[in-house]
């Protein structure tokens, strides 16, 4: 089963993308601090990061940075309520490969997370 970091600081969006991630068959690692983050992007490889960027304190440059260290880049996925046009096309430069609106849907999120090629998943095994 392949991870996906969950950086969210409320515990109950964290319960419902969690939720989604589990039924759409990937492990969920999550945390809601920017330093916890860090520390599970140094330790472990991921799928997928799916955060929140206004977490205070949250670095995405450095998040883009560890999360691409590996062999295997990890997608980021921002889930936000943020729906700014220049927010997103910032993000997107710094590196994120999808923006999602909250609330996201199961079958949304399902859809961003299968959307990867096998082989791409199969390297992350290793």
């Amino acid at each position: 089963m392949h991870r996906v970091l969950i950086i969210e600081n409320d515990p109950k969006d964290t319960t419902v993308t969690s939720s989604a991630v589990l039924r759409a068959g990937f492990f969920p690692d999550c945390v809601a601090t920017a330093a916890e983050a860090v520390c599970c992007l140094v330790k472990n490889s991921y799928a997928y990061i799916l955060m929140e960027p206004s977490i205070q304190g949250i670095d995405l440059p450095l998040i883009v940075s560890l999360a691409h260290k590996r062999e295997n880049k990890a997608a980021i996925v921002v889930i936000t309520r943020d729906p700014s046009l220049s927010s997103e096309r910032r993000l997107r430069e710094m590196g994120v490969l999808y923006y999602m609106l909250k609330p996201t849907s199961d079958l949304e999120l399902s859809m961003v997370l299968q959307s990867r090629k096998p082989i791409d998943l199969y390297k992350e095994a290793k």
